[in-house]
């Protein structure tokens, strides 16, 4: 709950994150229409969303440009909004969303919670009721506690074909969790006995790894594959010093045979100096380009 004098939850972070963050759970929830997330947080974006879907349903120029400022993906966000789910609430006036509470969350205990949009294909009060409808009929039996009744009620009344598609999620319902079926059956207990053979198999490889480690013959064994591992260890890095040096070397070798013309010039221009101040030709030596 928001402290006294304060108009929101601050979500311990300064305005400019927060901000960022709830742009972020709308976003996530409008492309994903189904979000889990702290309560706290949950309860802070569930308005900005609904409020995003009545700009939605206005769809004005000035509306458009609110929505397209808000989401981080404008393109995709803003054509589910205005194409998607004006339509699906054109006849609701409010309440295009709910928020289930989940429990603590094990590492701090932070209440958790789930986003959901009302008579999307995630919504999580639809599958549960056809779950308990389904396991009902398995039974024979007819559905009588008060919250299936009363979800019942609520599905066949607000959702479009709302008894039609509850009728499509018991089937699946029925198919997913109560098949009895002989081929069911048969794969499931299969499935068990090859559980059940890996497991044995699993050990019984443990039990023989202990077996050899506590052999003499195996730890001396291992200690000569540990040694060989190490000379081979050895032996690559040497090789990759020698790599290195070698190519250092061609290296030195390319540079030397670039700069040969320059030496040769160079060995050229010292003998003619020598020669011509043997000849006694300083003073015009002293004058030329060479010196």
């Amino acid at each position: 709950m928001p402290s006294q004098g304060q108009a929101h939850r601050t979500l311990g972070r300064p305005s400019g994150h927060r901000r960022a963050l709830l742009r972020n759970l709308v976003t996530s929830l409008i492309e994903h229409e189904s979000i889990t997330t702290t309560y706290a947080r949950a309860k802070e974006a569930q308005p900005l969303l609904e409020k995003m879907i009545t700009a939605a349903k206005i769809n004005t120029n000035a509306t458009r440009a609110r929505m397209y400022s808000f989401v981080f993906s404008p393109k995709l966000s803003i054509d589910r909004l205005v194409n998607e789910f004006a339509p699906r609430y054109a006849d609701r006036t409010g309440g295009y969303t709910r928020l289930l509470h989940l429990e603590p969350r094990a590492k701090d205990s932070a209440p958790m919670a789930v986003l959901e949009m009302v008579g999307g294909p995630k919504d999580l009060r639809l599958y549960m009721t056809a779950k308990a409808i389904a396991r009902a009929e398995t039974k024979g039996v007819p559905f009588e506690d008060k919250p299936t009744k009363l979800n019942y009620q609520k599905i066949t009344e607000n959702m479009p074909n709302g008894a039609q598609v509850l009728r499509e999620k018991v089937e699946l319902m029925k198919k997913i969790y109560f098949s009895n079926t002989p081929a069911k059956k048969a794969e499931l207990e299969e499935k068990r006995r090859a559980s059940l053979k890996g497991q044995m198999v699993g050990k019984q490889r443990a039990f023989e790894r202990s077996l050899k480690q506590a052999d003499p013959k195996f730890r001396a064994e291992r200690a000569q594959e540990r040694k060989r591992a190490e000379l081979r260890k050895a032996r690559r890095e040497e090789a990759e010093r020698n790599r290195e040096i070698n190519l250092k070397k061609k290296a030195e070798l390319e540079e030397y045979v670039k700069l040969a013309p320059q030496r040769r010039a160079e060995r050229r221009r010292k003998w003619l100096e020598y020669v011509l101040r043997e000849e006694g030709h300083e003073a015009w030596l002293e004058k030329s380009k060479w010196t």
